[in-house]
Formats: C-alpha cells, structure tokens, sequence
C-alpha cells in the first residue's frame, strides 16, 4: 500500500483531510489511484494511519482516516548519519535517495578541500530543500516511517566540530591496506551512533583524513578497487545493514 508522510503532528480516526495540491498530482496523476482506494499516512509522530481517498475533485483531494496501524520497526538499531561530500552532476542526488532506502538517519552534505561540484550560496538552501524532497521520496517508497533529515551545507571542519558526542566514525580511505569494516564491529556497540564520511570525485586528503582519525574515527578499507564516490556510500551503507541487522559483534 502506497504511503505519504504528512507534516501535521495530530490525527484522529473519522478525520477528514484535504491533501494540498502537490500530493494530488503524485497520488492521483502519477500513481493512478482513485476514489475508494486505501493508502497509509505517516504524521509527524511516526504514526501510521490507513486512509481512504473519499473524493477526487478537481486538483483537490479528501482522504477519511480509517485506523491507526501497528507497524513493525522497520529502522536501524542505531542512527547512521552520513556526511556526504557534495557531487557533480545528480550523483548526489542518487546517494541520497539510496542511503535512505537503506536506513539512513541524517544526510550532512559536506564541501571538502577537493569537491568540484560547490553550490553557490544563493542556491544551497534550494538544493537542500530539493535534497530533503528526494529523502521524504525515498522514504515513502521504501515504508520508512522516518524521514532523514538533510542538513544545510557546511565545510567537513565545521562539521568535524558539530560531531555528536560519544558518535562512531568511519571514513573509507583508498590509502587504508589494514582495517576492514567486519573488524571494527567486533568492538562496536550496537546503541551508538554511527557517522559515515564520504569523500568526493577526488577522494579526502590526508590531511581531512587525519582530522577524522585524530577526532577518534577509524579509516577503512573498501576492498581492493577504488570505487566512486556514490558507489562507496551505497556499498558502505549496504555493509552497515548486514553488521546491524545480524547483531553486532557476532562473527
């Protein structure tokens, strides 16, 4: 059943809502769907209520909240933040929309010392908005009942310094020949946050590097090729699933 999130922190079952006129061009012109057809409501609360489109006027939409659900948790044990150095092109885009699939909980798009693709101040604050549309995308298709939040832009020194406290952090490094992601969670709690840095087309400096080690993370390597930027995210990403959802610390 298809699901849209909703920024409304109260609803009642019998209630009657009027969907704004984005959500009727994606439910009724882009997925198809019509009158008496079912679909499920995330509010802001990470409830989950199945609703029942009552009637499709013209660009307007009136959903009849039926049930609260009871959904299993479907989330990662622990948060993932990732900081992803910003792309060229729409790769970032991809990274984004993939890493939510996969459980992402924070998106922290990073400008490093060897990014190419720097948007221009006026218009960071529309890439993000554009980003955090993506992830809330991303997160209705795969039944997520959270949407990660995309941070606004920032150089890796900043966010270096905005680091959580007690938060794990991993950084791929082609340079690593010796830690592997499997040795690390032998030693890693399963309740800790987990922070993930990316690093561009370029890949990180030593330097940058460094910083991240030096702040108590670890660097890793992603086996013998050196991958793209976007393909690391995904790949790492996919790996952190399987250590999480395995149980941490098993061999």
């Amino acid at each position: 059943m298809k699901r849209i999130f909703l920024d409304v922190d109260t609803i009642r079952q019998g209630e009657l809502i009027n969907l704004a006129q984005n959500r009727f061009h994606y439910l009724i012109d882009v997925l198809r769907l019509k009158t008496g057809d079912s679909i499920l409501i995330v509010d802001k609360i990470n409830n989950v209520w199945e609703a029942l489109i009552e009637d499709v006027g013209d660009k307007c939409l009136k959903l009849r909240i039926i049930v609260l659900l009871k959904e299993e948790n479907k989330e990662l044990p622990a948060k993932i933040c990732l900081y992803q150095s910003v792309l060229k092109n729409k790769n970032t885009d991809l990274v984004i929309q993939k890493a939510t699939e996969l459980g992402v909980f924070e998106i922290h798009p990073i400008i490093t010392r060897r990014s190419v693709a720097i948007p221009k101040e006026d218009r960071s604050k529309k890439q993000v908005e554009r980003w955090q549309k993506i992830a809330e995308g991303a997160s209705e298709q795969s039944g997520r009942i959270v949407v990660p939040k995309v941070f606004d832009l920032m150089s890796i020194g900043d966010s270096l310094r905005a680091l959580p406290e007690g938060c794990f952090c991993i950084v791929p490094w082609e340079e690593e020949n010796k830690i592997n992601i499997k040795s690390i969670f032998r030693k890693k709690s399963t309740n800790d946050p987990i922070a993930v840095f990316i690093g561009p087309e370029g890949g990180f400096d030593y330097e940058e590097v460094k910083a991240i080690r030096d702040l108590g993370g670890i660097s890793v390597s992603l086996g013998a090729r050196i991958l793209r930027s976007e393909t690391a995210a995904i790949y790492l990403m996919s790996v952190l699933n399987y250590e999480l959802v395995k149980g941490i610390g098993c061999d």
